[in-house]
């Protein structure tokens, strides 16, 4: 049997994910079972450090019926001490009680998809069952049971770590949810999952009637009306590059001082928009949304993980300006922006980046602007180029856009 041994936390977590596959669990009290993953890497908005977006490493229902919320971390990283509770599993246990189930049911088709051709969570539940010898009863029970869990912040919130600190253990918290150690270990030759655990109850007993959606994670998008862009839900339909990029975006937004609260963005079918102070005391608006990948399809017929990322600026404060220096501050920097990152006007001549524009032609444009090369390498689709674009758009925003003092964000 070959020595275990991790080379960060990402590695951990594949080995961890692996084992999870083809062994069971030491349990408290003597129990073994298996451990179902169903999502890895969950984004979940207010999750994060100042309340912003953080990321759950994985999420798991165990054949006993707990679900885990697991975050990983190696022995070596500071950040393991008793205080990791309050300042990030704990945080993460809340906000993701406050998201939508169908938001959660599709942030685990990226994970899930990229083992296996599954049409939705509930499908991957019913297979786990079959595969450990139950049947499909059992994974319904267990699958409405996880939802319930969820809502209520009943699921054990744990550390996967490659040793055993108690001291880390027992800084959780006097609340009397469950809280979970498991312990993978590192450097030696034993293969076994041991779990630790505080209050391995429910607080609030059994689920009841409690039923989560079991809809395909294509019909779930369908809903149109249910699905408009927000900023804690745009990436779930991007592909896996476009998610790349919007956390990035989200990261450059809260740097610049936006509190990613309600009111501070407004949203329409395709985008949520919103506006940020610049130097030259008028603002500049971004669009963050959804476009359709590969122009072959209407978009409300993209599949999750289909859509390309809108990443649209927009100097329309600046041309409805009163003030004639202002109106030509903004289209200079217009066609800066056109110079430096390869975007463009939103109408059918596209001309910014080579000549000048004609009075009609500034009047008949709302001055909004995308990246555009080609039709065939737009927006932010995984195109040749693109990011090297997206990066001189950021360098270019960070230089006009006003950021407020710290000690002067009544946001914070």
């Amino acid at each position: 049997m070959t020595t275990i041994a991790f080379a960060n936390e990402i590695d951990l977590v594949d080995q961890f994910v692996h084992f999870t596959k083809h062994h069971k669990i030491k349990f408290p009290k003597g129990e073994e079972g298996y451990l179902f993953i169903w999502a890895r890497e969950l984004h979940v908005l207010g999750g994060g450090r100042r309340k912003h977006q953080g990321r759950i490493d994985v999420m798991g229902t165990d054949e006993f019926g707990r679900v885990w919320l697991i975050e990983a971390k190696l022995q070596s990283n500071p950040e393991l001490h008793p205080g990791i509770w309050k300042e990030q599993v704990l945080t993460y246990r809340e906000a993701l009680a406050q998201r939508k189930t169908e938001e959660i049911i599709m942030r685990s088709r990226r994970f899930l998809r990229n083992s296996k051709d599954y049409s939705s969570l509930y499908q991957a539940f019913v297979e786990w069952a079959v595969s450990i010898g139950r049947d499909e009863a059992f994974a319904q029970h267990l699958y409405h049971q996880t939802f319930f869990q969820i809502q209520n912040q009943e699921v054990v919130s744990a550390v996967l770590c490659d040793y055993f600190q108690e001291e880390v253990l027992r800084g959780h918290p006097d609340d009397g949810y469950p809280y979970g150690y498991l312990v993978f270990p590192s450097g030696t030759t034993e293969t076994t999952v041991h779990t630790f655990m505080i209050n391995d109850v429910q607080k609030s007993g059994k689920s009841g009637e409690f039923y989560a959606s079991i809809e395909d994670w294509s019909s779930l998008l369908r809903k149109r009306d249910e699905v408009k862009p927000t900023p804690e839900n745009v990436e779930i339909f991007l592909t896996n590059k476009g998610s790349l990029i919007f956390r990035k975006c989200l990261e450059n937004l809260y740097e610049l001082g936006w509190t990613g609260e309600k009111g501070s963005y407004h949203v329409n079918k395709k985008a949520f928009r919103l506006d940020l102070p610049t130097v030259h005391g008028t603002d500049i608006r971004i669009h963050l949304g959804w476009v359709d990948a590969d122009a072959q399809l209407p978009i409300e017929h993209r599949l999750p993980g289909e859509y390309g990322l809108k990443f649209n600026i927009d100097f329309r404060h600046f041309k409805h300006s009163k003030n004639k220096d202002v109106y030509e501050v903004g289209y200079q920097l217009a066609k800066r922006l056109a110079k430096e990152a390869n975007y463009v006007e939103r109408t059918k001549h596209k001309a910014i980046r080579h000549r000048d524009l004609t009075d009609a032609e500034k009047d008949q444009w709302d001055w909004e602007m995308q990246r555009w090369v080609s039709e065939q390498n737009r927006d932010y689709t995984g195109q040749v180029g693109e990011l090297e674009d997206f990066e001189a758009a950021w360098r270019f925003l960070k230089e006009i856009v006003y950021i407020m003092p710290k000690d002067l964000n009544f946001f914070d």
